[in-house]
């Protein structure tokens, strides 16, 4: 499960940087979005490994796999609660500047987290054939 992890993070971590060379976002948003995106991949890193190392004897069907990337994605968008701010989901049909970061932080994720999974059903089904 955690090279799993890995993958979401490191796919998060190339989509963001390929929208960050493709935005025109002012100067501060540019300067400070992969700092927080950083910290925010970090934690739910963090919170992901130690999850699936006590759950480690659990996460061995293909099911078990999915059900806990689908945790895994859901613990990125609380974060921001625990930090006292709004996820970033709640911020994504914002007309302004922030509005488009919101849907950065938001969607860039998504997308990788459904990449991953879909390797993940790829690989557990050739698994168990």
């Amino acid at each position: 499960m955690i090279k799993y992890l890995f993958l979401h993070v490191l796919l998060s971590v190339v989509f963001f940087m390929f929208w960050m060379s493709n935005t025109n976002l002012p100067g501060g948003e540019v300067g400070m979005a992969p700092i927080l995106f950083g910290c925010l991949l970090l934690v739910q890193l963090i919170i992901g490994i130690i999850l699936s190392l006590i759950f480690s004897k659990k996460l061995t069907t293909a099911n078990s796999l999915l059900i806990g990337m689908i945790i895994y994605l859901a613990i990125y968008e609380l974060i921001p609660l625990f930090m006292g701010s709004e996820p970033s989901l709640l911020g994504i049909f914002d007309s302004e500047p922030s509005g488009e970061t919101n849907r950065a932080f938001s969607l860039i994720p998504f997308v990788s987290g459904i990449i991953t999974l879909r390797i993940i059903g790829i690989r557990e089904n050739k698994r168990s054939e």
